[in-house]
């Protein structure tokens, strides 16, 4: 491409000429004093925090747990299939189906027989994987259940003989015709695991929100006949995977602890926390620009739990009540784009607030508080306890703006 240069070009010249006359000729002129800004402070260590507890539900985490941990009891989970997918499309008559399968998978290299689940499915039951709690299910049974047994249990590797995953499968082709009805317009199909031995498993599977390979799913394994000519047929074997529409482990929290001396937060003991301090539109200097608002909790000793991801949103709505126990949480929250979360780090969690207190004192949201809870993609049965009383290191908000 033939390059030009401007400079060198008669046309350049007069531009560029013109261009420094007229700067020559009128220069700009402007009192910058008033640009001069303060760089300040301001320490918040009037930090309160008061916990309350929710009946948890664990519907948008990676993991399906079964059994006991913690004083947590995981004694159900369920796993759902889509009714919108064209079931009908397996009563082809040309095809045969060779088996059905149900299958689970787990990190554990070490399952054994004894420590798996049973597995149950019913047309009729339902769930709701954003909001059944162990309230919905406190005289849950399989005794109306259809009850398929125990699973095999198969070691997945790769080429090298390194473990990838476990496979739990269950042969279902007995569900074949419940499976594929479609004359009833209200049928569900939902599968249950349910330990076997109450006071000994603990088990993780991968839920459908965890990887899109290891989801729960139904495999189909079936061959289909195609007329080619009138002396000639081909036979295909075919394999198809159905992924699970909904899961959800049901834990019951049973006796756990409620002290509400314990500022904190847990997914499976449905422990969530209000974080209140004083701020509001007069806290800083009309006008201030807020560079950094960082709010530093340091975890109780006796919960030291690392990359324990929290997440701090703002409320909206004041709640004037004395009780702490509630079946859903009756808190409401602005959400984006002043939600935030953290990792916990060092015994310390700090988290920016930065945008959220700009906003109060440009008098844009309200100044009511936080509601803390734990990330789904915690494990549940862990929970974090914060002290703010500490002498060493107590909670504090540092905010470091600039006035003029």
């Amino acid at each position: 491409m033939k390059k030009h240069s401007f400079i060198l070009s008669f046309p350049g010249i007069f531009v560029f000429t013109l261009f420094f006359w007229r700067c020559a000729e009128d220069p700009i002129k402007a009192d910058l004093l008033h640009f001069s800004l303060t760089i300040d402070t301001l320490s918040i260590s009037e930090i309160t925090g008061e916990p309350y507890w929710i009946a948890p539900n664990l519907g948008s985490t990676n993991n399906l747990y079964l059994g006991k941990k913690n004083d947590l009891d995981a004694f159900i989970s369920f796993i759902g299939f889509p009714d919108y997918y064209n079931w009908a499309a397996f009563l082809d008559s040309n095809s045969t189906f060779d088996s059905l399968h149900f299958v689970v998978y787990s990190n554990d290299s070490l399952l054994t027989p004894a420590s798996t689940p049973a597995l149950f499915f019913s047309p009729d039951s339902q769930f709701s994987e954003s909001k059944s709690t162990y309230l919905d299910f406190s005289e849950f049974t399989t005794t109306d259940w259809v009850n398929l047994g125990l699973p095999e249990i198969k070691i997945d590797q790769d080429t090298s003989g390194n473990f990838n995953h476990t496979e739990l499968i269950w042969d279902i082709l007995t569900l074949f015709d419940a499976l594929t009805d479609t004359s009833d317009s209200n049928l569900v199909r939902t599968f249950v695991l349910e330990p076997v031995n109450d006071d000994s498993i603990f088990l993780e599977l991968f839920s459908r929100e965890s990887q899109q390979t290891n989801n729960p799913k139904i495999i189909t394994y079936f061959r289909r006949t195609t007329v080619i000519s009138d002396d000639s047929t081909q036979i295909d074997t075919i394999t198809s995977p159905l992924g699970a529409s909904g899961d959800i482990s049901i834990i019951d929290p049973g006796d756990s602890i409620q002290d509400s001396s314990f500022f904190g937060v847990s997914s499976g003991f449905g422990l969530r926390s209000v974080l209140s301090f004083p701020f509001d539109s007069l806290s800083l200097p009309e006008g201030s620009l807020i560079r950094s608002a960082i709010l530093s909790m340091p975890l109780d000793s006796s919960t030291m739990i690392n990359n324990f991801t929290i997440v701090i949103d703002p409320l909206n709505v004041e709640l004037d009540t004395l009780t702490d126990l509630f079946d859903t949480d009756p808190y409401s929250v602005i959400g984006y784009p002043y939600r935030v979360n953290s990792d916990t780090k060092n015994g310390l969690l700090e988290i920016s607030l930065k945008s959220y207190l700009q906003n109060i004192t440009l008098g844009n949201v309200p100044s009511i508080g936080f509601k803390i809870l734990a990330s789904d993609q915690n494990d549940p049965f862990d929970k974090i306890h914060f002290d703010l009383s500490g002498n060493l290191n107590p909670g504090i908000i540092r905010i470091v703006y600039a006035w003029n």
